[in-house]
């Protein structure tokens, strides 16, 4: 790598009387957006890699573009946790920060911790999703049952944003605390899980269908 960016210098002047300014060459306004960043990703990773198992099912799901990104690198097991920054930083404390019982690893931010324990109890609770928290694959595997590509029902539409909600929210949740010193609260992670269930549901299913989960939710806690 060293020598490829030794070539790549070559020949090449530097402005040492200027600030260095950052430069986004996949677009030509030199400015970054996730769009561009998006397509040239489709460019240049293995084909594979979008039509292989989880990744035709996380990339054609109705959900937020960076959403879509988050869970790629989720079942990577990529996630920016504070193990996998320890990789890097052996010196960076990597407990979790949410309950101090463990290692902030991916999957004990959303299978193992309590917080993430409690939520998805209460997702099984209002719904016919059963979460297996013995690992992301088998949490995964669950959530494919729930909403076959065979089924188009409105449900089974409705189910997909399932996993995708309650993920998002406790990251969004966990990097409140970290960043912005917010407490975690589980009672602010649900209403972020059924917001999202909403508003994603919405352009599945229809209102009418997503506003009587959403009541569901909201009742049975």
């Amino acid at each position: 790598m060293g020598l490829a960016l030794h070539r790549e210098l070559q020949g090449r002047s530097v402005a040492v009387d200027r600030e260095d300014v950052a430069y986004w060459r996949p677009h030509p306004s030199s400015f970054f957006s996730v769009r561009s960043c998006y397509t040239w990703w489709r460019r240049h990773i293995p084909p594979n890699m979008f039509t292989a198992g989880k990744a035709r099912e996380i990339w054609r799901s109705k959900i937020p573009l960076k959403v879509k990104f988050f869970l790629w690198l989720m079942y990577q097991r990529k996630l920016l946790t504070k193990a996998y920054r320890a990789k890097w930083a052996p010196n960076e404390d990597a407990t979790c920060q949410i309950c101090g019982g463990g290692l902030e690893t991916t999957d004990h931010l959303m299978l193992e911790c309590p917080v993430a324990i409690q939520i998805w109890s209460r997702l099984t609770g209002a719904t016919d999703f059963v979460a297996n928290l013995s690992s992301m694959e088998e949490l995964w595997t669950g959530g494919r049952r729930l909403c076959s590509r065979r089924d188009k029902s409105a449900k089974a539409k409705v189910s997909q944003t399932l996993i995708p909600a309650v993920t998002w929210a406790i990251w969004l949740s966990r990097n409140l605390f970290l960043f912005r010193g917010t407490p975690v609260n589980v009672e602010n992670i649900w209403a972020s899980v059924v917001n999202f269930i909403t508003f994603w549901g919405t352009s599945c299913a229809g209102a009418k269908r997503v506003h009587f989960i959403r009541d569901r939710l909201s009742v049975e806690e």
